[in-house]
């Protein structure tokens, strides 16, 4: 137990915790959750074998197209902070914005990274055992009791949703326009080659100067 209390320990919590990754839209619906991670580990780590980054090398990925400012690009992104790596996978925030374009970038970017942040308050509001502590629990039944909060918490955002509303949305904040839904594509594709392919579009880092360039354009352009 005390082996494995120093590996869940981290040095901004006052005891052993666990880590929740998740993907959310801005309606706060969970699209995406992987929990149970050694709280000692930090973003980059909880990557490296998070699923999100298992199924795009795979192939299995959702397929996302997308144009903006007159370039297409042919893979997804997610909106994250400073800590990430310079990925095609990532778009990230500027820090010190020197132009009215980077700045209302930067506004945009984080305004619409804000909202995973929401829904981790409203996970902790909405179920109180998740902000417990769970001292005398097995790690499998933690695992199972965050995964119930989610579906329920699903759940609960699907039976609010009015009539009509669109049930996908990927970063609308941001302006862009995808096809909805994206298609996943699921195969016994081994061939190896294919996925050092993927590992290099996924880690390209001109494509991710590229892309928030192409965004920096596009929301100045589009901007109200």
């Amino acid at each position: 137990m005390v082996a494995w209390r120093g590996q869940y320990t981290n040095g901004h919590k006052h005891g052993p915790t666990m880590i929740l990754e998740a993907v959310a839209t801005h309606d706060l619906r969970i699209w995406h959750s992987y929990f149970g991670v050694a709280g000692a580990n930090n973003d980059i780590n909880v990557l490296n074998h998070s699923p999100l980054s298992i199924q795009a090398l795979k192939g299995e990925a959702p397929q996302v197209h997308f144009a903006v400012n007159g370039k297409q690009y042919n893979n997804g992104y997610y909106l994250t902070n400073g800590i990430y790596l310079q990925w095609a996978a990532f778009v990230k925030s500027i820090a010190a914005p020197q132009s009215d374009k980077d700045t209302i970038y930067a506004q945009a970017q984080e305004s619409a990274r804000k909202d995973i942040e929401r829904v981790f308050g409203v996970l902790q509001s909405r179920f109180n055992i998740v902000d417990r502590p769970a001292r005398k629990w097995k790690m499998v039944d933690v695992g199972q009791i965050m995964q119930a909060c989610i579906i329920l918490h699903n759940m609960i955002i699907e039976d609010q949703r009015q009539p009509g509303a669109m049930s996908f949305d990927l970063n609308s904040t941001l302006g862009l326009s995808y096809a909805l839904p994206p298609a996943v594509r699921i195969g016994n594709n081994k061939c190896f080659s294919r996925v050092l392919q993927r590992n290099a579009a996924i880690r390209d880092r001109e494509t991710h100067t590229q892309l928030r360039n192409d965004l920096v354009e596009h929301i100045w352009h589009h901007r109200l």
